[in-house]
């Protein structure tokens, strides 16, 4: 699987003694050393001093003792890593981020035999290296990639629980995006010395870039003059970082210092409640991805679902079923709805037929009393005439009853006709998303015993699959899997551990929705929703 090492691997010899030096420097403590109690105040100092540029850094009256202090102690750091070989440069960078890792309680990805053969390579040398340290070396780098990715993101609170490549450009996009805030902020704040250093570092970077670049960035930033001075004002009367992304992209980093942007970008992660390890951490997958030169995430039109289609009103036709646990919920609550009409309307009819019950007895008996007030030669006329007003009255409501008893007894009919009709066009429904299901597996068994080299399981779980997940959904939860399939130590890339040895994979495949695989070394045994 593709680490954070695929992009480090390609940096120069300068950059990874830089890396290095920055993870064993760039620390709280020595940041205070030797200022006791009050010392912590400088912490929220140093985030804006050791952004001073490097040029104006000796004349500054603002510079601090210990500002100096840790940018010495870093170029002394790489002054002195800069007579190992590369393969010592690596074995170092690896002891320095599990260090981190483990500081930061990631201490369960490695064992000690692993760091045993990082410790041989730096002690004994690359010479000392055989075909076992080779792979136990590789095996490690997986590991670390995994650790510091999910340490990394904890700095930004990024999703862990997702492929590790397309977490690193979360974390290569937050980081950079922070880092250029940091700078920004920086750039708002300088005194004239510091401004004038700033613009003569731009002025004498022009001649030695791309001319092409330089058009395009005149062009962009609609300058009057091209020159250090308009570029620099441009910066800080800009609210947002959009030109200084593009000045950096056509000069490079290298013209705002970037060694003192990386160390205050790191402190500036404190006031983010996050740690500095973290945030240097960050750095390092940074560097990855554009080492890299290209995103580490997998593209989705390599994974076996993926179908080009527009997302628009025939998205849902795409879907790999219509979502078999959707579409046996939506059958379930429309049998609920006429369950519930027809429970309502039974009680309905019961109680209407108490009340005609008794009103055809309250009839009778007006009835009969009419009779005898007819024949009654001692009641008046009026009398008589009330006594009938009163019996075609309740007669009245005795035939409005008896309408609306036929009417609940026709609705009550229809209802018992239309349950028994919808029950059997649910289950006619839930045979053909069975069949559909089987069919659906199978061609999904099929694609994935092509993509997958190393991943076994059964076309039950992949009955699962097409029945829990979307075709989108599913995209997703292949791109973990492809990670999974090529990890070297597919028990790295678990969030839990079971009694029964299996271990657990989870991944977002869409909002709020998490894939829970479980699985045995390369043996998938299960899959679930978790939400």
């Amino acid at each position: 699987m593709l680490t954070i090492f695929n992009g480090l691997d390609y940096l120069n010899n300068e950059q990874i003694c830089e890396q290095i030096a920055l993870l064993q420097c760039v620390t709280v403590g020595n940041t205070l050393k030797g200022q006791g109690k009050k010392a912590w105040k400088m912490v929220t100092e140093t985030a804006s001093s050791l952004l001073r540029p490097v040029e104006d850094l000796s004349d500054s009256s603002s510079s601090t003792e210990e500002t100096d202090g840790v940018r010495k102690m870093i170029m002394d750091t790489m002054e002195e890593l800069s007579k190992n070989d590369r393969a010592t440069l690596d074995a170092l960078l690896n002891q320095e981020l599990i260090k981190k890792c483990k500081f930061l309680g990631s201490y369960h990805f490695f064992t000690d035999t692993l760091e045993e053969h990082t410790s041989s390579e730096v002690e004994d040398g690359p010479s000392s290296m055989t075909m076992t340290t080779d792979l136990a070396r590789e095996l490690l780098r997986e590991q670390i990639s995994i650790a510091v990715l999910r340490e990394s993101a904890k700095v930004y609170m990024l999703e862990v629980c997702q492929p590790m490549g397309r977490l690193a450009d979360q974390v290569s996009v937050k980081y950079y995006d922070h880092y250029l805030k940091v700078l920004h902020r920086k750039l708002l704040h300088l005194t004239r010395g510091e401004k004038q250093a700033m613009e003569q570092s731009i002025q004498m970077r022009i001649p030695r870039c791309d001319l092409t670049a330089m058009r395009t960035l005149a062009r962009e930033l609609m300058l009057r003059e091209f020159n250090g001075h308009t570029i620099l004002l441009k910066l800080q009367v800009e609210k947002g970082t959009t030109s200084l992304r593009k000045v950096i992209h056509a000069m490079g980093k290298e013209v705002f210092d970037p060694l003192n942007n990386t160390v205050a970008t790191a402190f500036d992660s404190v006031f983010l409640f996050a740690r500095l390890e973290r945030s240097l951490m960050a750095e390092v997958v940074w560097m990855s991805v554009n080492g890299y030169g290209k995103t580490l995430s997998l593209k989705e039109d390599l994974m076996p679902s993926y179908k080009a289609y527009k997302r628009n009103e025939n998205e849902k036709k795409e879907r790999t079923l219509l979502t078999f646990v959707q579409q046996e919920k939506q059958q379930n609550d429309v049998l609920k709805k006429i369950l519930a009409e027809l429970e309502k309307d039974n009680k309905k009819q019961f109680l209407l037929e108490e009340q005609q019950t008794k009103l055809l007895s309250e009839l009778e008996e007006l009835q009969k009393e009419y009779e005898e007030a007819l024949s009654s030669e001692e009641l008046s006329e009026a009398s008589k005439q009330a006594k009938k007003r009163n019996l075609e009255r309740k007669q009245v409501a005795e035939v409005n009853l008896s309408m609306e008893l036929d009417e609940v007894k026709t609705r009550i009919n229809n209802e018992q006709n239309e349950l028994v009709s919808t029950s059997e066009e649910f289950n006619r429904l839930i045979l053909d998303l069975e069949n559909e299901a089987v069919y659906l597996a199978n061609v999904l068994y099929k694609k994935w015993k092509r993509h997958f080299l190393n991943l076994t399981y059964s076309e039950a779980l992949c009955e699962t699959a097409v029945k829990c997940f979307t075709n989108g959904e599913l995209i997703k939860l292949e791109e973990a899997l492809t990670e999974l399939d090529a990890a070297m130590t597919p028990s790295s890339l678990s969030f839990e551990h079971s009694l029964e040895d299996m271990d657990y994979l989870h991944t977002l495949v869409s909002t709020g929705k998490y894939a829970r695989v479980g699985y045995q070394g390369f043996e998938l045994k299960t899959i679930e929703i978790k939400k």
